[in-house]
């Protein structure tokens, strides 16, 4: 019995020491992070997933940091979603110069909302207005903010992707060249709410205006 009594004593001790009283009420849920709710609506830890729902809100003004997050997300709001952009131009001016690039004046254009990271893709017809061989067109992507540049105006904006290129192999009835076609292109670190244009940079191979582009689609997409 002595035993049992020292035991009690020094649990007793030992409890005080670390703060704890039997005459004191326990913490509220604000005091282990929960914000003012009672302490019958603290959110419990579940050992399994999905556990058993528990009615509530959750309201904090730091970050939320976790391995999944799972649900329909039907009820989420003010969450960033990637811009996009679809446009289809039905005839373009044909470039007006041999010795450097013009403008094709497709007046494309996006604003990202949230990474700034987008996937450009233009695709169409060629198309020739003459028989010559070896009259052509090379062109490329372009973009940039401000005004969108009009067809056939000086170069301008960036330009990115690969340069594509087409010439006639050989003498051709005009009504017969259709070429398909597809550029494109990933642009990284655009700035979140600005407004970008997006173009074809072009210039004609050995006669000017012979060949140029048509049904020309452009589509933007924020990654």
């Amino acid at each position: 019995m002595k035993k049992i009594k020292l035991f009690t004593f020094l649990a007793v001790i030992l409890a005080l020491a670390v703060g704890w009283s039997p005459f004191s009420t326990p913490p509220d849920a604000s005091q282990v992070g929960l914000g003012n709710v009672s302490n019958a609506a603290q959110v419990d830890l579940q050992s399994a997933t999905p556990g058993s729902p528990q009615t509530g809100h959750l309201n904090i003004s730091g970050t939320a940091i976790a391995g999944t997050f799972s649900g329909s997300g039907s009820g989420l709001t003010s969450i960033p979603v990637g811009a996009t952009y679809q446009a289809t131009i039905a005839s373009p001016t044909a470039p007006n110069s041999t010795g450097a690039y013009l403008m094709q004046g497709l007046a494309g254009a996006i604003t990202p909302a949230k990474s700034g990271n987008i996937l450009i893709i233009i695709s169409g017809t060629l198309i020739a207005s003459t028989t010559t061989i070896n009259d052509g067109v090379r062109y490329r992507i372009s973009y940039g903010t401000s005004s969108a540049p009009t067809s056939n105006t000086a170069l301008a904006g960036t330009q990115v992707g690969p340069i594509q290129t087409y010439t006639n192999p050989i003498a051709v009835t005009a009504a017969d060249v259709h070429v398909p076609f597809s550029v494109s292109a990933v642009v990284t670190g655009l700035s979140s709410g600005t407004p970008y244009w997006i173009d074809l940079a072009a210039e004609s191979i050995t006669t000017t205006s012979d060949t140029g582009f048509q049904n020309v689609g452009i589509s933007v997409i924020e990654q």
